[in-house]
């Protein structure tokens, strides 16, 4: 292939391994010009691929060519960049077994009227998020095509738990963080937890079709796979920050793949959204005894810049077990729920708020654990800032009332999360 041509192939595409066995079949994106969708299906077609789907927050079209045809097809005009679908993963660390109990809440800030979208392996209509209304309201499966939510693997219903669970089924002691928002399950990972870059980002352009009619207000990824490229030219990348600029916070995972620095997963590496680590409180009340967990990727990115934004609780958290009762597990993917179930009441209490808002208001009351900023950000989320002492709906938080804002071990992240 002509020198002059390999700037087109993603950074994943120039391995090695792919030239060994040319006449193996590979799933690509294909960014093209913006007429050219055409004549790429054609050229896809006459070598024996396989046209998937179109995308749409980018002219591209993901297709399946073996590697040598996908070599020719860059001296195409009509190609702009090629990209290797690369598999995302749900990133769940460990299972840690805990047992906990929450504080009665008797605020009126609940994330009513919000809605958050998780991109994840499904929602299980768990009695904790069905009952006594359903408030999963929007439910759209890329892998199966089935009409109504489930959750094959449990990893996304844990998520959805933690930021929207009512504690229903465990006589209130274990609640999401805004236990009255409304929630829309977007399947997009497997029953193994993973999926298709492409997949994701077409839950990324359902999301922003469908921002309007749900009323979405975040998006939550707990998900993510290995930076290969700058996030100016990352599919992923580029499909998030679409969302953030249609107007949803969408906040991210930012990997178990520390403690190595410069390990933040892509979309995590996205200027524009919120990218969330784990930090475990030891589950002591004293907040001196926090650390940032061993597996917390850390940044720089691989473009130099500083993440994550901010730390959540990640480590033990108790949420909610397919089909029903609760388990803990431990990851960035628990932490994420925390940050967008914190937006929603963010957004509740503020309705104009513009994304960039809700990130500099939740970065400004973050607590700081005195680690690098490529470590913690901005510090550990707290609240009390956010919503001080108050009576009525119409003020702010009481922090008194707060023991029900997250299912945590035994209740010993709550003084940490808002400042007691």
């Amino acid at each position: 292939m002509p020198q002059r041509l390999l700037h087109k192939l993603s950074t994943t595409l120039k391995k090695p391994e792919f030239a060994q066995d040319p006449g193996q079949t590979h799933r690509v994106i294909v960014e093209c010009q913006s007429r050219g969708a055409d004549r790429i299906s054609n050229y896809v077609q006459d070598n024996q691929g396989r046209v998937h789907k179109e995308l749409k927050v980018f002219p591209a079209l993901v297709v399946e060519l073996s590697y040598e045809a996908i070599q020719d097809l860059t001296v195409s005009n009509q190609v702009k960049r090629i990209w290797y679908d690369s598999r995302v993963q749900a990133l769940l660390n460990v299972a840690v077994p805990v047992m906990g109990g929450m504080k009665a809440q008797e605020s009126g800030f609940t994330g009513k009227g919000m809605t958050a979208a998780i991109i994840d392996t499904g929602i299980y209509p768990h009695p904790d998020l069905a009952s006594p209304e359903n408030r999963i309201i929007g439910w759209n499966d890329l892998v199966n095509g089935k009409t109504e939510p489930y959750d094959d693997n449990g990893h996304g219903t844990h998520v959805a738990g933690i930021i929207a669970g009512n504690g229903r089924a465990s006589n209130g002691r274990y609640k999401g963080v805004a236990p009255e928002a409304s929630l829309v399950g977007v399947k997009a990972l497997d029953d193994s937890g993973s999926g298709n870059t492409s997949d994701i980002i077409t839950a990324l352009e359902w999301c922003i079709d469908n921002r309007a009619q749900y009323n979405i207000k975040a998006i939550n990824m707990s998900l993510g796979s290995a930076a290969q490229d700058s996030y100016r030219s990352d599919p992923l990348c580029r499909a998030v920050t679409a969302a953030w600029n249609s107007g949803m916070v969408v906040c991210v995972a930012a990997g178990n793949s520390g403690p190595d620095a410069q390990t933040i997963n892509s979309p995590g590496i996205t200027p524009t959204v919120l990218t969330i680590g784990n930090f475990d409180d030891k589950r002591t009340i004293d907040p001196a005894d926090d650390q940032l967990s061993e597996s917390s990727s850390r940044g720089p990115t691989i473009d130099n810049i500083a993440k994550p934004d901010i730390l959540a609780p990640g480590t033990g958290i108790v949420s909610l077990r397919v089909p029903m009762g609760y388990r803990a597990l431990t990851g960035t993917s628990m932490a994420t729920g925390f940050a967008t179930g914190s937006a929603l009441l963010v957004l509740e209490k503020n309705p104009s708020f513009r994304p960039n808002q809700v990130k500099q208001e939740l970065a400004r009351n973050a607590r700081n654990m005195n680690l690098e900023t490529t470590m913690q950000g901005a510090g550990a989320l707290q609240l009390n800032g956010l919503f001080e002492e108050s009576s009525g709906k119409s003020a702010r938080f009481s922090l008194e009332n707060l023991g029900q804002y997250a299912p945590y071990a035994m209740l010993m992240l709550i003084p940490v999360l808002f400042g007691f």
